[in-house]
């Protein structure tokens, strides 16, 4: 990833399929080197009688026009600790967190409910003011402010969200995935 005046950047996270719990990671790469620029370790754990994958599952969102410093991964299955240490809830499960791409260093995360799949998403005005957009497992759909992660505005879809979003201009599309609830939303965003 071009990463606007620090060069050409690679942003890789980790999953822990064996392990009941540890640290998952975030680290950047210079991509022309492969020199380890930085890592940021967050605690997970395995919730019991559960066979999910925990640690970071999704995509990242590189920031841009206003969010340019920023970079955001969800994780799933934060251990207490590890919520705790982005100072969240112990037993919020999932969350969305905001990165420094220079450093590492957390800025702001924000709890996800249900199982954090989804990869958040950007969305900008003509200004290019932007927005963070993140689906959670149990249907809740926010939209962040990007800088601050400050709630805008809020929706239930009332179904599983396993899928990340896609957006095309104002309109945000997400598929649903639970028995008779198999559903293809179109939200519009303002």
């Amino acid at each position: 990833l071009v990463d606007g005046e620090t060069g050409l950047r690679l942003y890789t996270a980790n999953l822990l399929s064996k392990r009941k719990s540890g640290d998952a990671e975030i680290r950047c790469y210079d991509a022309l080197s492969g020199k380890e620029l930085w890592k940021t370790a967050v605690g997970v754990e395995k919730p019991k009688k559960q066979k999910a994958t925990i640690g970071f599952r999704a995509s990242p969102v590189v920031g841009q026009h206003s969010l340019e410093g920023l970079l955001w991964y969800t994780v799933n299955g934060l251990s207490a600790d590890g919520a705790a240490a982005l100072g969240l809830p112990e037993d919020c499960g999932g969350a969305l967190i905001a990165l420094n791409k220079a450093d590492g260093e957390v800025v702001w995360a924000r709890a996800v409910g249900g199982n954090a799949y989804s990869s958040p998403v950007a969305v900008y005005d003509a200004d290019g003011r932007g927005w963070i957009i993140q689906c959670g497992g149990d249907g809740h759909v926010v939209l962040l402010e990007g800088l601050t992660g400050e709630l805008i505005g809020e929706i239930d879809l009332e179904a599983t969200v396993e899928a990340s979003p896609a957006v095309y201009n104002d309109m945000l599309v997400i598929g649903t995935t639970e028995r008779g609830k198999n559903n293809i939303f179109g939200i519009r965003i303002r």
